[in-house]
This record gives structure tokens, C-alpha cells and sequence, in this order.
């Protein structure tokens, strides 16, 4: 019915007009004045109604997939409705006490849900009893005020549920901690109920905690997150937060002690009021690592903090499909705490910050200042002075298929620092007001530009002219759409990538053929690790751009190595491999003829490359090189490897120069028979 209204204003509008007119017309006709008629005749009357909506995202943004339940249609439609950008809330169901014995009723144990009596007694007793027997704590529609923390214990063997039909429970102003304080490892649930906390503490502090169909509402004096959760494999679904204190969180996932914390779920869930949004990780717990395995996903934030997400301290964390909007400060903000982030994707969000806001994305100091493996892909980054400003310089980091729009100072900024991992920006799309930089690097930052769509207006430092053309074509060439380009900007021909010429006429989409995952080690073969990796203190996949190699020894027969190689989530990227009899330096055995050759091209993420004989090569000093050339789909390839402390059991060297802390990992020596010594 909505979308009939939206669809048909101007059908809509003339009939209406035409009523009007007709209206006036006859009360002409009867000697009556027309403005005493429009009052109270031919004002349409309009129900009042309560809209929920569903979330739901499209890749796109798009809002007309967005499911609206009515809970009463109105009897006519507004001819002008404000074209706002529709608010999402919670759609909280209603449930009843089926009376069995499971079940619970707070109110069968004294509770008055008035909102003036002291209910704490007897929902504490309530909730004793349900804990022993593994039941579920049943609220009836109601106000239940409370004056005491409802604490359970560690108790692995129990079940404890609590289950709301339109109840709130309230705080008084004077309480200090939280409403629940759990210690519970696993199954604690809260469903469809309502918090607010008037005094000083969180609504929920737990270990374990799966929260669905709730709302949380803390006030500006409240110095405690509205919630906060410890434990693996938790869960809030679609609940909602309205939280006023600009100095907490809405939402808290931090480690506590030698818990483990792993898995856990924030999705589908509303953030409003004036506070930050969510917190991954402080960085305490430090002396038993970190938290590790959070998605973020399908959620919106309408929050006004200085910030909505920070991440500060966990292992591997996915940000995907939520919607910001209102920022004043940073949407979403990487930091170090502790060990720091390590492995976040930040993807299909769509981004707009509020007026004066800082940046969409950003990382800030703190700590040791590492985040690491840092994937921001297929966003939509509008307003803010930037769209992502990296004070801290993530190490590896990976910028693709995003948008910028609408930014005050740089669409992508970087600090004053030098660069010495892999930082690629690919396929995105720069469309700044003129005069404002794409891009804002200091004069000994280079990372990588591939494809990149860019304003006619947009400016960049003069310095990176060659690099930037290189690296990026123009919006009045190609429009924004990104998939439309060649595989390398530039010319129809004699392409530059880092100094290398490409070929335009080779296949890129062209496989290894046979498939490298076909080669098979022959049977029999004894795998053997190439590096045994003792002393190794660090692993990490490093770009490779040019060459590695390794000088080894194979102590019997051997039929050739396995290495497995990163190219960064695509199958884009060759290595062309050679090994050699040593000829006693790297020179020598560079300039000889080699003994066996294999291309790997367009191979998977962490594939298994091999190059492999029949016939079995002698023992003996060998070196393996893995090379980059142009004229055959090179983008973005590595390897995984070790830093060490001890000395190396193998010589690599990457662009001809000896690393002596350096060992190639993840690699295989397939040898005919058991080694010796």
C-alpha cells in the first residue's frame, strides 16, 4: 500500500486537486464559505499508525527491498510524505506463557510490574529457581523496577533463558552495577525484553550471552557500555541500542582472563543516540591473548559518537553490509591495544558521515601502533574530510572496489611514514569535489595503483603524476563503472606497472595447463619440509615484486618442491619458477642453464604450486626462484614465509639480495626415498 502511494503521487495529486476543486464548487453553490469547509470536511483523517522494518541490505543501498509490516494500514495515504531515508528498528515479536512447567512467570513469584515497586526480590527468587532447574524466566508485559544486580554463577551444566512479552525492566536512579552479572560459559539467552538502566552500570555484563529481540537504553550519566560480553560463540540479533553518554559504548567484545573468546556474531542490530557504537578488544587481557573471530554484519548505525566501531585488539574480524550514518568523528576506526587487529575486512558497508565529520574509515595511534591484513573492499565511503585516513600505516593493506564521494580534503590519506609492506589500491572509484586530492601521500610513500576510476576534477600531489596516470583512468573515459576497464589503464599498448611493460594481447583469464592442483607428487614420494622453520619468531605472507629464491639441499634424489603461494583473495598473478644446479654464488647459478622450469599462472589463493620431474633429480645445492615477468598477468602473488632469530637452514634471497633472517615456509621437498642426515 506504501509503495502504491510512493509510486503514484502525481495520479495521486491530480484526482485529489480535482476532488478539491469539485469541493468548492459546491459549497459555492450552497452560499458556504470554502474555508470554513476545508477544516473538518476535506482534510483527509489519518490513523495513527506504528511502522516496523525489517533490516535488510542490498549491495547496492538500494531501499526498495526494505520489508515494512504495518500494524495498522491507514485509511488514506498523505499526499506528500518527506522523501527521508527510511530509519530502521527492531521488529520485536509477541509471545505468550504457555503454562507448562519449563516456564517461570516473575509474577507468580510477588513481581508487581508497576514501575513503582521494588521487584528485585522476586525476580531474583524467580530466577534461582529457573537456573536450578534449566528454565525459562518468563516476563509479562509490564514496568519492573529493580535496585539490585541479578548475579549467576559459573555453572556449565545449566540453561538459563529469560523471555519477555512487552516488558521493561528499569532501573532505580541509585543503582550502581549491572542489571545482570553473569558468569555462565555457555547457554544464557535473553530474548524480546526491554532494559533501562537510570543508574550507574551496564544492563548486561556477561561471560556467555545470546540476546535477541531486545532494546538497551542507558542515560548520559551512565559511565558503564550499555553491554558487554566476553565468551565464544555469542550472539545479539536484532536488538536495538539507545545509548546517550558520548564517552561509552553501546556494545563492548572484550577478553576477560584465560577465557577463551572466539566466534561470536553482532548482527542485524539498531545503534542510535550519542554515544560510540562498538568496541573489539582493550588490549587488558594481554598476557592470554586476544579475542578472535567477530562479524559485524547487517547493521546499522545512526549513533552521533566520535566513533561507531573500533577495533583495537583481535584476530581476524568482518565489518560487511552495515549502514552508517550521522558520524561526527570516524565511522569505523582500527587502533592497537594489546596485540592489536590482525585480518579485518571492512566490506559492502555503506558509509555517510555527518556534517564535519573526520573520516569514514581511519586508523589512529595507540600502543605499538600495528594492525595488520587489513581488507577494505566494495564500500561506499561519502563525506567526512576523508574517506580513509591511515595515520598508522596498516601493514598489508589492501583498498578495492570501493567508492569515494563527496570528501573535503582527500578521498585517501597516509601519514608521514614509509611503507615497507604490501599496500594496494585497485578498481576504485574517486568522484571528489574539484579541487580536492584523490589521494594525499607524503613524498616517501608509494603504494601500488591499479585501475583506479578518478573525477575529472580530482587533483593529485604532482610528484605522483606518473604513478597516479599509470595507475588510473579518468571518469570522463570510462564512467564509474569499474568493470568495464582493461586489466592494465593506460594505453592499448606498452602498459607500466612498476617500471614493467605488459603485453595486451595475453590472456589474462588463461590457466596453468595442466591445472597446477592436477600435477600430482608420484606415488611413493617421501615430503619432507623444506625449511624446518627452527627459530622462527615470525610468519607472514610477503608480495613479492621481482623475485625470491632459495638456495637448498636436497640429501638424496629428489623429484621436485611444492610451495604454497598467497594472491591475496583472487586468482590474478603468475610466478615463473626455475630451479638450478648451484654454481657457488648467486650469480653464477642465475646465469646458468636451469635444470627444470615451470610457469604457475593465475593460481588460486594458497594454492599448492608444484614443479616437479619424472626423472628424479641428483642430491646436491640447488636454488629455487620464484619471478615475476612482465608480459604474462602479473598483479599481486607472494609467499609465505619465517623470520628467524637462528640461523637459517636455507639462503634466500629476494630481488638478488641475501636475507639472512629470512626462510621460505609453507614448502616441500618430495624426495624418491627417506633422507639420510
Amino acid at each position: 500500500m506504501r509503495s502504491f502511494f510512493r509510486n503514484n503521487r502525481v495520479l495521486i495529486a491530480v484526482l485529489l486537486m480535482i476532488t478539491l476543486t469539485l469541493g468548492i464548487l459546491v459549497a459555492c453553490n450552497n452560499d458556504k464559505d470554502p474555508a470554513e469547509t476545508t477544516g473538518d470536511e476535506t482534510t483527509a483523517s489519518i490513523d495513527t499508525i506504528d511502522a516496523v522494518t525489517t533490516p535488510t541490505t542490498t549491495p547496492d543501498g538500494d531501499e526498495s527491498d526494505t520489508e515494512t509490516l504495518l500494524e495498522t494500514e491507514p485509511a488514506t495515504e498523505p499526499v506528500t510524505e518527506p522523501e527521508t531515508e527510511t530509519v530502521y528498528d527492531i521488529v520485536k515479536p509477541s509471545v505468550m506463557d504457555p503454562g507448562n512447567e519449563n516456564f517461570y512467570n516473575v509474577k507468580n513469584y510477588g513481581a508487581k510490574g508497576d514501575g513503582k515497586t521494588d521487584d528485585s526480590k522476586a525476580i531474583i527468587t524467580c530466577i534461582n529457581e529457573a537456573f536450578e532447574k534449566s528454565g525459562v524466566v518468563f516476563f509479562p508485559e509490564g514496568e519492573y523496577l529493580v535496585s539490585r544486580t541479578v548475579k549467576l554463577p559459573a555453572n556449565d551444566s545449566k540453561v538459563l533463558q529469560i523471555l519477555g512479552d512487552g516488558a521493561t525492566i528499569v532501573t532505580t536512579d541509585e543503582m550502581d552495577g549491572p542489571i545482570f552479572e553473569v558468569g555462565m560459559k555457555y547457554n544464557f539467552s535473553v530474548n524480546n525484553l526491554d532494559f533501562v538502566h537510570n543508574g550507574k552500570g551496564s544492563c548486561i555484563k556477561a561471560l556467555f550471552l545470546q540476546a535477541k529481540w531486545c532494546r538497551f537504553t542507558t542515560d548520559a550519566e551512565n559511565p558503564a557500555n550499555a553491554v558487554e560480553f566476553n565468551g565464544s560463540n555469542c550472539r545479539i540479533t536484532e536488538c536495538s541500542f539507545d545509548v546517550a553518554n558520548p564517552a561509552v559504548y553501546a556494545l563492548a567484545y572484550v577478553k576477560a582472563g584465560d577465557q577463551i573468546s572466539i566466534n561470536d556474531f553482532i548482527i542485524d542490530s539498531v545503534f542510535r543516540g550519542g554515544s560510540k557504537g562498538i568496541l573489539v578488544g582493550d588490549g587488558v587481557a594481554m598476557a592470554y591473548g586476544r579475542v578472535e573471530g567477530l562479524k559485524i554484519n547487517n547493521n546499522y548505525f545512526y549513533n552521533t559518537g566520535a566513533e561507531q566501531v573500533r577495533v583495537a585488539e583481535i584476530l581476524h574480524c568482518h565489518i560487511a553490509n552495515n549502514t552508517f550514518r550521522n558520524g561526527t568523528g570516524d565511522a569505523i576506526v582500527l587502533t592497537q591495544a594489546g596485540h592489536g587487529p590482525d585480518g579485518v575486512y571492512i566490506s559492502n558497508n555503506d558509509i555517510v558521515m555527518g556534517e564535519g565529520a573526520h573520516a569514514c574509515i581511519a586508523t589512529v595511534e595507540g600502543g605499538d601502533n600495528y594492525v595488520s591484513s587489513v581488507n577494505i573492499n566494495n564500500n561506499r565511503l561519502v563525506g567526512g574530510e576523508y574517506g580513509v585516513y591511515d595515520l598508522i600505516i596498516m601493514t598489508r593493506a589492501f583498498v578495492r572496489e570501493n567508492v569515494f564521494e563527496g570528501q573535503s580534503k582527500a578521498g585517501y590519506a597516509i601519514a608521514e611514514k614509509n611503507i615497507t609492506a604490501p599496500y594496494m589500491l585497485m578498481d576504485n572509484v574517486m568522484d571528489l569535489p574539484e579541487g580536492v586530492l584523490s589521494v594525499e601521500f607524503p613524498w616517501r610513500v608509494m603504494p601500488t595503483f591499479v585501475r583506479n576510476v578518478v573525477g575529472v576534477s580530482n587533483t593529485y600531489p604532482e610528484r605522483m603524476e606518473a604513478e597516479f596516470k599509470a595507475g588510473c583512468i579518468s571518469l570522463a573515459d570510462k564512467g564509474n563503472n569499474v568493470t568495464v576497464l582493461p586489466p592494465f589503464a593506460g594505453e592499448s599498448s606498452g602498459n607500466k606497472y612498476d617500471g614493467m611493460e605488459y603485453d595486451d594481447s595475453y590472456d589474462y583469464s588463461a590457466e596453468t595447463a595442466p591445472p597446477a592442483e592436477d600435477i600430482e607428487v608420484p606415488e611413493g614420494a617421501v615430503n619432507k619440509p623444506l625449511n624446518n622453520g627452527a627459530g622462527a619468531v615470525g610468519r607472514t605472507a610477503l608480495h613479492i615484486d621481482g623475485s625470491i629464491a632459495a638456495r637448498f639441499t636436497a640429501v638424496e634424489e629428489f623429484y621436485g618442491l611444492t610451495i604454497v603461494n598467497p594472491s591475496w583473495s583472487d586468482s590474478i598473478g603468475s610466478f615463473f619458477v626455475t630451479i638450478y644446479k648451484w654454481q657457488g654464488t648467486y650469480e653464477d647459478t642465475i646465469t646458468s642453464a636451469p635444470v627444470l622450469g615451470a610457469d604457475w599462472i593465475n593460481f588460486k589463493d594458497n594454492n599448492e604450486n608444484r614443479i616437479l620431474t619424472s626423472t628424479p633429480l641428483a642430491a646436491g645445492e640447488y636454488l629455487v626462484m620464484l619471478k615475476t615477468e612482465p608480459g604474462k598477468g602479473y598483479q599481486m602473488v607472494g609467499c609465505w614465509t619465517h623470520y628467524n632469530e637462528k640461523p637459517v637452514q636455507t639462503e634466500v634471497y629476494l630481488n638478488g639480495e641475501l636475507q639472512p633472517t629470512l626462510e621460505i615456509a609453507e614448502s616441500t621437498i618430495h624426495y624418491v626415498k627417506e633422507p639420510g642426515t
